[in-house]
């Protein structure tokens, strides 16, 4: 007669398929492209940029939190490992877009309607796009930028991870031992 597995073992086996699940539902947001929030003329809502990274930088790090759970990075199944590589490059394109996006690019303002002065010449020059963007929302705008950069640094580091684990682990040991040596000659002096 078999052995009757305990809970902990059965739970044990079976957590990597539950995990592999959350994965596959988080790389479902992450192989997808940002939808913008707009205002009924159709214009991105940029001082919600913020929010929208800020999403997407917490899907990331549950997802990496989830790969690391059952280590994906050292598994060798690479159809899976595509498939991951495939969502993050997705969000690093629609992160890279909002990284490099002009403050008040898409504001489509009609000149036209301005009656606050004479000269529609002075308008344009003095409502550019940037003039039509308020501080507070150039704030959130800056910090959205400055994350979407950040996340994107990870993501292409996660990627080479993936795609190479042996290679980068190569290239942190070289960092350690090159950062070291000016350590050593600045002691030695």
């Amino acid at each position: 007669m078999a052995k009757r597995q305990s809970f902990t073992e059965q739970a044990k086996s079976e957590m990597p398929s539950f995990i592999k699940k959350a994965i596959d539902d988080l790389l479902d947001v992450m192989d997808s492209n940002i939808v913008y929030p707009k205002n009924k003329n159709g214009q991105v809502l940029e001082n919600k940029l913020l929010t929208i990274v800020k999403a997407r930088e917490d899907v990331y790090n549950e997802l990496c939190g989830l790969m690391d759970l059952i280590s994906i990075d050292q598994s060798s199944d690479s159809k899976y490992k595509s498939k991951i590589i495939k969502g993050l490059k997705t969000t690093w394109h629609e992160l890279t877009r909002i990284t490099c996006r002009s403050i008040g690019g898409e504001s489509s303002v009609d000149f036209t309607n301005y009656t606050q002065y004479d000269d529609p010449e002075e308008d344009l020059e003095c409502y550019g796009s940037r003039q039509l963007t308020s501080d507070d929302n150039l704030s959130s705008i800056a910090k959205s930028k400055g994350l979407s950069a950040r996340v994107a640094t990870k993501i292409i580091e996660r990627i080479e991870l993936l795609e190479d684990k042996e290679s980068v682990q190569r290239q942190k040991i070289e960092n350690k031992k090159i950062g070291g040596i000016p350590e050593r000659f600045a002691k030695v002096r």
